[in-house]
């Protein structure tokens, strides 16, 4: 059997597991316990999201690669299948891979005063939740797990990488943006983010889970004042648990010179209050000029309003000739894939450093639910949209 771990203390997510059963978190030790996190990893990579891995071993239908050998693998269960999962490593800066080093300035972090030159340094990996366990506690119990593990090991900084559509759920767990985005071959467009494990403060304000198990600890603010001074364009990443509706609603209009009803066509027929309600369901990603927004094949299915900046989307045509349509701030993309819930066609590339206010699909499932009469203007809108380009 796996090692179990003790239950951590953890608010509860909105919604009920999809069964009444009982999750436990444990922590893989013999191989049969790690080919089944394998197995969980290759179904929801490679046969849900349809990720082109060179790590998936389509033979054995796993994805496993040679950072498990030196990693912790935590996994949520119920009593009859895996559930989710994450990997934890913990190490000196160089013992991770090469393009961590350089785009999340791992060896910037060996720096900071009074760490340990050798155990210091902690990524989080291969997070995982079956879609049919999303709105479970199984995502919280995974995280509240892994970081009584971090306070354990006496680590202050825990790192980790995002799509787009997750940096808000990350941010609410208690990570902040701090450099710019990158892609990860075969992942995508990816967000570095990192969690202060002893800034109880910013995990309270973020009301973060997390939060219930910092305040029972001894917390030093010297990694926190540490950063401030290392990382001080983290501030101009925006975090939704930090502003409430109409501070967004008023940062949105401010950058498009009117209201977001009347400058973005998908709030078209809103009332302010119905476009605040959606832009509410969003978050805001700074891109920089280069940037891969979107490749094809991509599994993106979410909403993308530019803000400022411009963007280019490619599309290759069946007689191989290339489509390109440059959007501008107010202009939208990705309603056919969401209306279509399919993969990504184009290439969409930052022609210049843009904003982009991201509205992921699950947002805008909850927004269906708790507002259903201005998902349905939402949802008639990109409808029309749809149409009108692809017709």
């Amino acid at each position: 059997m796996g090692q179990s771990l003790p239950r951590a203390e953890h608010s509860l997510p909105a919604g009920a597991p999809p069964a009444a059963e009982q999750i436990s978190i444990e922590l893989a030790t013999t191989r049969k316990e790690k080919e089944k996190v394998y197995r969980f990893r290759y179904q929801v990579y490679v046969e849900e999201m349809g990720k082109q891995l060179a790590s998936a071993d389509h033979r054995h239908r796993i994805v496993v690669d040679d950072e498990d050998d030196w990693g912790l693998l935590f996994y949520a269960r119920t009593e009859s299948a895996v559930i989710g999962t994450m990997r934890l490593h913990i190490g000196a800066a160089n013992d991770f891979l090469p393009y961590l080093l350089e785009h999340m300035a791992l060896e910037r972090f060996q720096k900071f005063p009074g760490a340990d030159p050798t155990t210091r340094i902690s990524y989080t990996s291969k997070t995982m939740v079956d879609p049919r366990y999303r709105r479970s506690q199984a995502f919280y119990l995974l995280s509240a797990t892994l970081y009584d593990t971090l306070r354990k090991q006496g680590c202050p900084f825990n790192f980790t990488v995002g799509a787009p559509y997750m940096v808000a759920l990350y941010e609410q767990l208690g990570h902040r943006r701090y450099k710019s985005n990158f892609s990860v071959p075969g992942y995508g467009y990816m967000a570095p983010m990192v969690i202060l494990t002893e800034d109880v403060d910013h995990l309270r304000q973020v009301r973060s889970p997390l939060w219930r198990i910092a305040r029972k600890l001894e917390n030093s603010p010297a990694a926190t004042e540490w950063f401030a001074r290392e990382f001080p364009g983290a501030a101009r990443y925006v975090n939704r648990q930090l502003i409430g509706k109409e501070d967004i609603w008023r940062m949105l209009t401010d950058k498009l010179g009117r209201p977001l009803e009347r400058a973005v066509s998908i709030f078209r027929g809103m009332s302010e209050a119905e476009a605040m309600t959606c832009a509410d369901a969003g978050h805001i990603i700074l891109c920089e000029a280069g940037d891969p927004i979107v490749s094809p094949t991509d599994m993106c299915n979410d909403i993308f309003v530019i803000m400022s900046g411009v963007v280019s989307v490619r599309r290759q045509a069946p007689d191989r000739r290339l489509s390109v349509a440059i959007l501008r701030p107010g202009q939208v993309y990705g309603e056919k894939a969401y209306i279509a819930q399919g993969r990504q066609n184009t290439t969409v590339i930052a022609q210049t450093d843009t904003e982009i206010l991201v509205l992921p699909r699950h947002a805008l499932e909850r927004l269906e639910l708790q507002h259903p009469d201005v998902a349905a203007k939402l949802l008639h809108n990109m409808g029309v949209r749809t149409v009108r380009k692809y017709a």
